[in-house]
C-alpha cells in the first residue's frame, strides 16, 4: 500500500507543475509556445507516470504500469482543473474573445461567413461555441490522457531498469 501513497504524492506535485504549465499555455498568445505548452503536457504526464511508479517501488511491469497509471490520473485531473479554471477565467476578458474572433476569421471565408450569418450563426455564437469546446476537451481529455501516459511511462520502468543491479549484488 506504500506504493499507491508514493503514487498519489507524485501525482499530486506532478499535476501542480503540470497544471501551471497549462495556465502559461492558456495565457499566452503566441501559437507556437501553445503548441509547447501541450507538448510539455503530455510528455510531463508521462513523466509522471515513470517517477510514480519508480517512487512506488515494485519494478515488475504490471504493479509498475498500475502506480503510472494512478500518478497520471491524478496529475491529469489537477491540470483539468487548472486548465478549465484558467479558461473560465480568461473567458471573461474580451481579449480571449477578440483572438478567438481572429482565428474564427482565419478559418472560414468570406463566403462561409456570410452563409453561416444568414443561418443565424454570429461570430458571438462561434466564439462561445469555441470556448465550450475548449472547456469540454480539455475537462475530459486530460485525466484520460494522464491516465493512459502515466501508465506508459510505468511500464517503461522495467525496461529501464533491467541491467541495473539488486542491491546486495556488487
Amino acid at each position: 500500500m506504500a506504493g499507491s501513497g508514493a503514487a498519489l504524492r507524485v501525482g499530486l506535485i506532478g499535476g501542480l507543475v503540470l497544471g501551471l504549465a497549462m495556465v502559461a499555455q492558456q495565457v499566452t498568445a503566441v501559437s507556437e509556445l501553445r503548441c509547447a505548452g501541450f507538448v510539455i503536457t503530455l510528455v510531463g504526464l508521462s513523466i509522471t507516470g515513470y517517477i510514480g511508479a519508480r517512487d512506488a517501488g515494485d519494478y515488475n511491469a504490471a504493479p509498475a504500469a498500475r502506480a503510472g497509471a494512478v500518478a497520471g490520473l491524478i496529475a491529469g485531473l489537477l491540470t483539468s482543473v487548472a486548465a478549465i479554471a484558467a479558461l473560465v477565467f480568461l473567458s471573461g476578458s474580451g481579449e480571449t474573445l477578440q483572438r478567438i474572433n481572429e482565428a474564427v476569421q482565419q478559418v472560414y471565408t468570406a463566403d462561409q461567413l456570410q452563409q453561416l450569418a444568414e443561418m443565424g450563426v454570429t461570430m458571438e455564437t462561434l466564439s462561445q461555441t469555441t470556448m465550450i469546446v475548449q472547456i469540454l476537451c480539455c475537462g475530459g481529455a486530460l485525466p484520460f490522457a494522464g491516465l493512459t501516459l502515466g501508465a506508459l511511462g510505468g511500464a517503461f520502468l522495467p525496461g529501464a531498469n533491467r541491467n541495473r543491479k539488486q542491491d546486495g549484488e556488487r
